[in-house]
């Protein structure tokens, strides 16, 4: 599952494996797309602090087939998330295991 790159110039200043992620948040919390300005920046900070996290994570040697690994990572996303107060509660489960499957489609873009 790999984020398709945005139609349009964002000038975020996130390099284009982070941004793929800023765009799954992004479209699963702005639902009008001139509040996309207003949310943006506290959502870049919060994916800045999950890309940086999840690259560390599954850089650990056999990641994808530990699966108490991949739950520790999950979780950690879903309280991220949470605590952040970027989506409502009743979306987190799913956009937690989107950005996983995100990450793990963009394994190698994230690892090297």
């Amino acid at each position: 599952m790999e984020a398709a790159p945005r139609q349009h110039d964002d000038n975020t200043g996130l390099d284009p494996e982070t941004q793929v992620f800023l765009d799954l948040l992004l479209a699963q919390s702005v639902r009008d797309p001139a509040a996309e300005a207003e949310v943006a920046p506290q959502l870049r900070a919060v994916v800045v602090e999950l890309v940086d996290h999840i690259h560390q994570e599954i850089a650990l040697v056999n990641f994808w087939q530990r699966a108490q690994a991949r739950e520790g990572l999950r979780g950690w996303i879903f309280q991220t998330l949470d605590g952040a107060d970027v989506l409502p509660f009743d979306r987190l489960d799913s956009v937690a295991d989107k950005l996983m499957e995100l990450a793990k489609a963009n394994h190698h873009r994230l690892v090297g």
